[in-house]
């Protein structure tokens, strides 16, 4: 995986990185630079699914470079929610795009997506949200659920990955 994922980021002209601080744990993507989180020495395949959902994805977006102008443009603080609203319709548009074009890609966001559902549910299981933090838990369990919906064209793996939103999602995130 790493000579594609190196390869990738040369034909795009993005620097990839890794964070060891822990303090992300998902990746993430700016015009210039891929950080993915610490990946963890040996890595299971299902660890080596996510990297690769990750790789595909944030990749991805590199594609598509006019999203990157369009967030300059907004100029908003990175809390605001529209950001939130943006990243839903971009990603669903650029997934969609990128899946339509190998099908070993799309596989690698199915499977990716599934196994970051995974983890990031296992870390809301084991570290809930503080009370104080309810409010934004319940927004972002409801885009993420919204986001996996707009999959469900492509990817055949989001029932599944429904059943994982279900099993942590809180009960006013449902209801929205």
């Amino acid at each position: 995986y790493q000579a594609m994922i190196d390869r990738r980021c040369k034909q795009l002209g993005v620097n990839l990185a890794a964070d060891f601080s822990d303090t992300i744990t998902t990746a993430v993507t700016t015009e210039q630079t891929i950080t993915f989180p610490r990946p963890r020495i040996p890595m299971t395949k299902e660890e080596l699914d996510l990297l690769y959902g990750y790789m595909v994805h944030e990749t991805g977006h590199h594609t598509r470079p006019d999203a990157f102008k369009i967030l300059h443009a907004l100029d908003l603080k990175p809390d605001h929610p529209l950001l939130g609203l943006f990243n839903i319709v971009e990603d669903n548009a650029m997934e969609m795009q990128v899946s339509s074009g190998f099908m070993g890609d799309r596989i690698a966001l199915s499977k990716g997506m599934t196994k970051h559902l995974d983890v990031q549910s296992e870390l809301l299981k084991k570290n809930p949200f503080p009370p104080e933090q309810m409010a934004e838990m319940i927004k972002m369990m409801a885009a993420s659920k919204l986001g996996v919906e707009g999959r469900r064209s492509w990817d055949t793996q989001t029932s599944q990955q429904h059943s994982i939103m279900d099993s942590v999602m809180n009960t006013e995130a449902t209801k929205l």
